[in-house]
């Protein structure tokens, strides 16, 4: 058999100036050659209409019918008809494709009716299938902050939120003032029946004592964290309440100011708002902490250069995400002016991010992970959720992630009739060890997870990024998965809009004896290249959007280590040096010399 023969009508494949997405039936010669009885070279000519109108397999059982042809041409000849079908199809949307588009650069009124008819089709199509979602309270409620924050409200907002800071921190100070008297009772307690011991009392006494206090400490802390809870809820859903009351008054009262307590212009406002709340702190806030810094502005890239900056920040970890409260009463309290930059940029495209390391659990219980978690419930979070929600969810993602992975390395393991059994299921595990393994996976090094908070001091998203003790050591290389991680960190921050992203440049936040100086040199030019190559596979595929990138180093560091730091950057990174050109004078000689 050979394959058949098309020849198409002119027939136009649409009309002028209209766009159609199923195209009109319109007929075709179609042609197949087939050979019967011995004899090739037969054909069979028919007018096709063009789509087949109940498909091919059903017009073929037709022809084969109708024309009386052999039945053991039936495949071949619905092949050929789906194959006809296709290609008539094809050309047919090439030519109404090619047609429109020439129509467009003959005509500008036509290209913007041809774009709003096609924006309306693909928009149409869009809500024909897909799911209708309405839109969520978290939307309507960070819609309507952006827009209060960027008007004289701004003033009403940032103070109702230091207002709320400063109760909670009344409140965190009752929590520490009773645990602290209650732990002194406690001393006073067991130093007095160890006095007697071996008198009046026995160990047994004593056991039964440190038990007692052991319950009496874990009841308190249960009842303070439940009044703590209380308390946020009840800010967070007060402060909620009041932004969209206040959003939902402007929009139905435009010209109305009952909602804000000045009634300055927006901008006279915000200035005379700003210098005062500068004022107020210098006289009642806590002194800063010292910080050596450095900043430096380069350029990356192979032929279009994007300019960014680096700054080189010697500090505590922590200072980045702790607000410095006012001591004084709450009539005479004023906010930390870095609240109104972090407030302004909350729900923008410049964010800032910050590394932390971490340990392989996802905790709050220990380490810098329970300084963190301190220093996030200094103050009520109005737009996330809190830190322990966070952790919870991703600890159930993270448990939900391994359940996959284990049953696709099962699943695998079968196909290749390999009998692979778990190892935890054949040693004893205590049960406490089990529940606390459950609740808290382990991950492995140079991985992260993410959390984001409105309520640090210079921080919107932190990433966790898992370590071991291997970072301390001195021999490690661009493929340590510390590094990999913080590669995947680099690329996710430019993805997601964190135009700051703060990196710890030794990868540990104190020093110990075996970190000398040639140890912080080496390790600082490690990550100073790494990090200088993942910005460049970033502004690949990202584009021209600058960055800055905060080197941070431990506060125990030197003054003059940190200068030999500052002097190893511009070795590495392209700076944006000033050129100066000096043009030389001719001379001039003259005659009448």
């Amino acid at each position: 058999m050979e394959s058949g023969n098309v020849s198409r009508s002119s027939s136009p494949a649409g009309g002028s100036g209209r766009v159609s997405l199923t195209p009109p039936r319109l007929i075709e010669q179609f042609e197949y050659n087939f050979s019967s009885n011995g004899a090739s070279g037969k054909i069979l000519k028919v007018p096709l209409p063009v789509p087949i109108p109940g498909g091919a397999r059903e017009f073929a059982e037709r022809l084969i019918t109708f024309h009386k042809l052999p039945v053991y041409v039936h495949d071949d000849l619905v092949e050929k008809l789906d194959t006809f079908e296709r290609d008539v199809v094809t050309q047919r949307e090439d030519d109404a494709a090619e047609k429109a588009l020439e129509d467009v650069r003959m005509s500008d009124e036509l290209l913007e009716e041809r774009v709003s008819r096609w924006a309306d089709l693909f928009k149409n199509e869009h809500l024909l299938y897909a799911d209708s979602v309405a839109r969520s309270d978290e939307l309507n409620f960070g819609a309507a902050y952006h827009s209060l924050i960027h008007s004289p409200a701004l003033g009403t907002l940032l103070k109702l939120e230091h207002t709320y800071a400063m109760d909670m921190q009344q409140e965190t100070e009752k929590k520490e003032a009773a645990m602290k008297k209650l732990e002194s009772k406690h001393e006073a307690e067991m130093h007095k029946m160890l006095s007697n011991l071996g008198m009046s009392h026995t160990d047994q006494d004593v056991t039964i004592l440190a038990g007692s206090h052991f319950q009496e400490v874990e009841a308190a802390n249960l009842k303070w964290k439940n009044i703590l809870d209380q308390v946020r809820e009840s800010q967070r859903r007060s402060y909620r309440d009041f932004v969209m009351s206040v959003q939902e008054e402007q929009m139905t009262k435009p010209d109305s100011n009952e909602a804000l307590t000045s009634s300055r212009s927006g901008a006279e406002s915000d200035n005379i708002l700003i210098s005062g709340w500068q004022q107020e702190n210098k006289e009642d806030s806590p002194p800063a902490p010292y910080r050596y810094e450095e900043s430096f502005t380069i350029y990356l890239g192979t032929q279009l250069k994007i300019e960014h900056n680096l700054r080189l920040l010697c500090c505590d970890v922590l200072d980045l995400c702790r607000h410095r409260v006012s001591s004084s009463s709450l009539t005479g309290a004023a906010p930390d002016p870095q609240r109104l930059q972090m407030a302004m940029s909350l729900y923008s495209t410049s964010l800032s991010g910050l590394v932390l390391l971490v340990d392989n659990r996802i905790s709050s219980y220990s380490g810098i992970k329970k300084e963190f978690a301190a220093v996030c419930q200094q103050s009520t979070d109005f737009h996330f959720p809190s830190l322990d929600q966070q952790l919870k969810k991703i600890c159930e993602d993270v448990r939900k992630g391994k359940q996959q992975q284990e049953k696709r390395k099962k699943a695998v393991a079968e196909e290749m009739d390999e009998d692979i059994a778990p190892v935890t299921f054949d040693l004893p595990v205590s049960p406490r060890r089990r529940v606390a393994e459950q609740d808290s996976p382990i991950l492995s090094s140079g991985d992260y997870y993410i959390t984001k908070h409105s309520n640090l001091a210079e921080v919107h998203v932190v990433f966790h990024l898992a370590t071991d003790e291997s970072v301390r050591q001195g021999n490690m290389n661009s493929r340590h998965p510390c590094l990999n991680g913080l590669r995947s960190v680099v690329h996710m921050a430019t993805r997601c809009d964190i135009r700051t992203l703060t990196v710890p440049l030794l990868l540990v936040y104190d020093m110990s004896e075996e970190m000398t100086v040639n140890w912080c040199l080496r390790r600082a030019e490690l990550i100073f290249k790494c990090v200088k190559g993942y910005m460049i596979e970033c502004s690949t595929w990202v584009g021209n959007e600058p960055m800055t990138i905060q080197f941070l180093v431990p506060r125990g560091i030197s003054q003059d280590l940190f200068d030999q730091l500052s002097a190893m950057l511009p070795n590495i990174f392209r700076l944006s040096n000033t050129l100066n050109l000096v043009a030389k004078r001719k001379r001039t000689y003259s005659a009448y010399t």
